[in-house]
C-alpha cells in the first residue's frame, strides 16, 4: 500500500521491495493452505474459489468503473493465466491473485513436494528449471517453503494476538483489494488532500468491505466445504462398503 501511495506521488525507488513482500504473501499461503489442508481436493478447490472470488471481482469491476478500462469476462475468472509482469489498471495488485488460484490448483503437489527437505529441494530445482519456460514456475518455491514450514513449526506470536495485529489480519485481503481503488480516487477527488486522507481512509474502505463482501464469502466458502466434505466422506465410505461385498468370502 505504502509503495503504490509512493508511486503516486512520484517515488519509485521502494516498490521492489513491495514486490518481496508480496513473494512473503506467498510463502505465508503455503503455510496456511497446508495447515488447513484436510485431503479433500474438490471441497478445498470450492472453498478456495468462494472465500477468493467474491472480493476480488467486486474490486476489480470498481477499478474498471474508475479508470474507465474495460475488464474482459474471463479475467473476472482467472483466464486464461496472467504473469507477474501484466499490467492491471484497474487494480494493480490484483495479478498476485492469478499466481494465488492456480497454486491452490497445484496444492496437492506443493504438499507432496514438502514432505521432507530433499523433496523439497528437488521440487524447488525443477520450478526454477521449468521457470525458462514460463516465467512464473519462480514464484512455486515460496509456496513450496511455506508448506515445508507449515509441517515443522507452529507460530505463535503473542504480539500478532493482539487486538489490533488481528483486525488488521482479518481485514487484509480486502485492504490488498481496494487500497489502491481508494487512493486513487481520493487523488482524483482531491488533488490537494489526498495525501492525508488517503490511506486512513483506506483502511476503513477495507473494513467496510470485509463485513459487507469478504465476511459473508469466509462464512459461505467453509459451509459449502464441509457440506462437501460430508457427501464426499459419505461417498468413500459407500465405495468402500461396495468393495468389501464384492470380496469373495473365506467362507
Amino acid at each position: 500500500m505504502l509503495a503504490h501511495f509512493a508511486a503516486l506521488e512520484g517515488y519509485r525507488q521502494g516498490l521492489p521491495y513491495a514486490t518481496l513482500s508480496v513473494y512473503g504473501f506467498f510463502f505465508i499461503s503455503g503455510y496456511a493452505l497446508t495447515v488447513g489442508w484436510q485431503g479433500f481436493y474438490v471441497p478445498f478447490l470450492v472453498k478456495r474459489f468462494v472465500r477468493l472470488w467474491p472480493m476480488y471481482a467486486v474490486a476489480l469491476a470498481i477499478g474498471s468503473m474508475l479508470t474507465g478500462v474495460d475488464t474482459p469476462w474471463h479475467d473476472f475468472f482467472w483466464a486464461p493465466f496472467r504473469n507477474r509482469h501484466t499490467a492491471f489498471p484497474q487494480d494493480p495488485p490484483v495479478w498476485s491473485l492469478y499466481t494465488e488460484v492456480y497454486a491452490g490448483i497445484a496444492m496437492p503437489l506443493i504438499i507432496l513436494s514438502a514432505r521432507n527437505g530433499w523433496t523439497a529441494v528437488v521440487a524447488t530445482l525443477a520450478c526454477l528449471l521449468m521457470s525458462g519456460l514460463q516465467g512464473d514456475f519462480v514464484l512455486a518455491p515460496f509456496f513450496i517453503a511455506g508448506a515445508f514450514a507449515a509441517t515443522r513449526i507452529r507460530f505463535d506470536v503473542a504480539r500478532l494476538n493482539g487486538a489490533i495485529a488481528q483486525w488488521l489480519g482479518k481485514i487484509s485481503y480486502s485492504l490488498y483489494l481496494t487500497h489502491a481503488l481508494t487512493i486513487v480516487a481520493c487523488k482524483h477527488a482531491s488533488p490537494v488532500w489526498w495525501s492525508l486522507v488517503s490511506i486512513p481512509l483506506a483502511f476503513l474502505v477495507a473494513a467496510a468491505f470485509q463485513v459487507l463482501i469478504e465476511g459473508p464469502s469466509i462464512r459461505f466458502s467453509r459451509a459449502a466445504a464441509k457440506a462437501l466434505i460430508r457427501v464426499e466422506r459419505v461417498s468413500r465410505a459407500t465405495l468402500a462398503q461396495a468393495d468389501l461385498l464384492k470380496r469373495p468370502s473365506n467362507a
